[in-house]
């Protein structure tokens, strides 16, 4: 699956211990959605960096494990996505409330 296309990007709040960014992104299907990304550089040391990479969904490798093993530390941007979907379209959530608040 291909990466969406950004239509455009905010720094929605820079500070000392993190980052958010407000994307708007189309999806392959045509979807125009709007994507929270939130960014900390955090400095690990070697434990808590094998610990990370353990984690993550290649898991650590022994090329990666060696390749540790000659670090103490390293500065590493940890981040996290999140996609907003919109309902669109008749009998939709947004429909409903729209109609409340009419009346």
């Amino acid at each position: 699956m291909p990466d969406p296309r950004l239509l455009s990007s905010e720094t929605a709040y820079s500070g000392r211990l993190f980052t958010v960014s407000l994307d708007t992104i189309e999806m392959e299907s045509g979807v125009i959605a709007h994507r929270e990304t939130i960014r900390h550089v955090a400095n690990l040391d070697r434990a808590t960096m094998i610990d990370v990479m353990s984690s993550s969904y290649r898991g650590l490798r022994t090329r990666e494990r060696e390749r540790m093993a000659t670090l103490d530390s390293m500065n590493v941007t940890l981040s996290r996505d999140v996609l907003v979907f919109e309902l669109r379209g008749s009998g939709s959530r947004g429909d409903a409330k729209k109609a409340e608040r009419a009346e």
